[in-house]
């Protein structure tokens, strides 16, 4: 039995990122352009010399830059997939270990800062919530993402939303809202979080009603908060819909539930609230690894088609073949250069006559370098409009996202569908990931494994790499998935061993681990073991609002559950007829099995 996901301890030694390896090849290919650039400059040849030690210095940056940011983005995805398990203080732990040089300034500080920030929070100190969040926005922004860093950013205003409204910093919170809604870089979840921080400052001002009236005109979906952040939601709307001229029944509580779990939890952010929670705290508070067993013939199989899969070769890209053929230009001047004029008689001629003709070698040495100067600006002109398609590219990827989040998937999958043939390899496969994503809401399976297939041969060499973090883990977690619900456990078991094997780094190991495990066990039909999987999910844990209500039917089916608790889901359920259709297909009856504690037979269906 192996453990997966990321078993490294929080005082344990690091694993090695695979985008280590990447920035000691910089460092090689800069040390081969310095060693080039001293045979220039001793053959008297300045202008390549000079270009070739500035491809050095730009080599040298980039190798140290990926390397020191590689231990830091390590630390952060380790503590994240901690939040995510209910570790807190093993998270914490984590983030102190981040070097100080990697808190200065760029992606990996500025996710630090957000991770700190989301801490805070879920432990009710939103002071201490919105100190981290403003360093979260105040970090200064690196070199080469721009456009990720915006995202953070719009991230960390919904998140300092939430944390202004949760201690009554009404303006403040609002600002930050709007920041966050605005921003051309928000996404679906920064956009949940600003409705809910508005919703959070109605119910502390008592203005119910507004506070039912954005509920019933909230534009994202309670798809995109967190399970915690869920819990908030559903209290305020039950909140809501219960005020006092509505003669509606106050729940029943158990004496002092509003002081354990995530009741206390909502009673620090609106204390009015907290009498609404339900049933939410049977969350567990921490969860363990799962294992999966890779020492059978079948299951070493199955793990051997997996990695296949994740590797399959495409061939390079038509643009990519450009740039190594401008590469080549540039190394053929530079050869033409360090050549004796390039004129096999001067190469061959005696020393004396060599010696003789060197005004005439000073005087062409700047022509020499002319066509070498010329490929270098080609070549820089390239990546640069690269760069550029590649940032206009990113920007219709993430409005697609949005798309998705409102509801207008049509228009999201046609414009997913397009961004799929774009000949940058990493933004064709999150376009299949998108298109994977919306598969997975229609129960299309085969779908879903076509496009997870088709996005991981996107993704191949040096690439993989630079995108071990998150795109090809979400790829072969998204594929395990699909598997898990055809009823496919060897393969979809071997898919999620494969997570810890070779993506070590991947944060959301936890949530896919736990979303196999419960589809298996339904698609299976073994509703105890279900129900025992169902129980180990935390209130951190990053559950789509699918998996979410899967998790909770199978709870109301095995042992039942409150009458507040059944009107809850049952609630949730009439208003998203996608949301039944998807549970009907992946559990055919599993809502007429759902009954109420105090009754002995199912509830009636609805």
């Amino acid at each position: 039995m192996n453990t997966v996901p990321n078993a490294v301890a929080a005082d344990d030694p690091l694993p090695a990122h695979p985008a280590a390896k990447l920035g000691k090849r910089y460092l090689w290919f800069a040390a081969l352009f310095a060693i080039m650039s001293v045979i220039s400059a001793m053959n008297g040849s300045s202008a390549p010399g000079v270009f070739l030690f500035a491809g050095s210095a730009v080599l040298g940056w980039a190798g140290v830059v990926t390397i020191r940011s590689a231990q830091a983005v390590l630390l952060a995805n380790l503590a994240l997939e901690r939040i995510t398990r209910g570790k807190l203080d093993e998270a914490e732990r984590l983030l102190a270990r981040v070097p100080a040089h990697a808190l200065r300034r760029g992606a990996p500080a500025r996710s630090v800062a957000i991770q700190r920030a989301m801490l805070a929070f879920h432990r009710g100190t939103g002071e201490v919530a919105v100190a981290e969040a403003t360093r979260a926005i105040a970090v200064g922004k690196g070199l080469l993402q721009r456009d990720y860093e915006a995202m953070q950013i719009a991230h960390a205003h919904a998140l300092r939303a939430l944390a202004h409204a949760s201690v009554g910093h009404v303006e403040q919170a609002r600002a930050d809202a709007h920041a966050a809604e605005t921003s051309p870089f928000t996404g679906p979840d920064a956009l949940a979080r600003a409705e809910l921080a508005r919703a959070l400052l109605l119910a502390r001002a008592g203005d119910m009603a507004a506070l039912r009236a954005s509920f019933a005109r909230a534009t994202s979906s309670m798809e995109s908060l967190s399970p915690r952040e869920r819990v908030l939601a559903r209290a305020l709307r039950r909140l809501a819909r219960a005020a006092p001229h509505d003669a509606y029944r106050q729940p029943a509580k158990p004496e002092g539930a509003e002081g354990t779990g995530l009741a206390a939890w909502v009673k620090k952010l609106a204390p009015e609230a907290a009498a609404y929670v339900g049933d939410a705290e049977t969350h567990a508070p921490e969860v363990e690894p799962a294992m999966v067993d890779t020492t059978s013939p079948e299951a070493r199989a199955a793990m051997k088609q997996a990695r296949a899969t994740t590797k399959r070769a495409w061939g390079l890209p038509l643009k990519a073949t450009a740039a190594w053929g401008l590469l080549i230009v540039v190394f053929v001047g530079i050869w033409t250069v360090l050549s004796p004029g390039g004129d096999p008689e001067r190469a061959s001629a005696p020393r004396d006559v060599e010696s003789a003709a060197e005004p005439e070698r000073e005087s062409g040495d700047g022509a020499s370098a002319f066509p070498v100067a010329i490929a270098v600006l080609a070549l820089s002109a390239y990546i640069g409009w690269q760069l550029r398609k590649a940032r206009q590219l990113g920007r219709r990827l993430l409005r697609a996202q949005v798309d998705i989040a409102r509801g207008d998937e049509e228009r999201a999958a046609a414009e997913l569908s397009l961004l799929t043939k774009s000949r940058l390899p990493p933004l064709a496969a999150q376009a299949y990931l998108g298109l994977a994503a919306l598969r997975e809401r229609r129960a299309d399976w085969s779908a879903c494994i076509a496009h997870c297939t088709e996005g991981l041969g996107r993704i191949r060499g040096a690439m993989r790499a630079a995108h071990s973090d998150l795109l090809l883990p979400e790829l072969v977690a998204t594929r395990a998935f699909a598997l898990a619900a055809l009823g496919q456990k060897a393969e979809a078991d071997a898919a999620r061993a494969l997570l810890s094997a070779e993506f070590p780094t991947y944060p959301y190991a936890a949530r896919a681990h736990f979303r196999v495990q419960l589809m298996l066990a339904v698609r299976a039909g073994h509703f105890e073991e279900a129900a025992a999987i169902a129980r180990r999910r935390t209130s951190d844990l990053p559950l789509s609002f699918r998996d979410d209500m899967l998790a909770d039917l199978v709870l109301a089916a095995d042992t039942g559950v409150s009458s507040d608790e059944y009107e809850r889901i049952r609630g949730e359920l009439h208003d998203s007829e996608p949301l039944r259709a998807w549970l009907d297909a992946v559990a055919p009856g599993l809502r007429d099995r759902m009954r109420i504690l105090d009754l002995a037979h199912p509830a009636p269906r609805f």
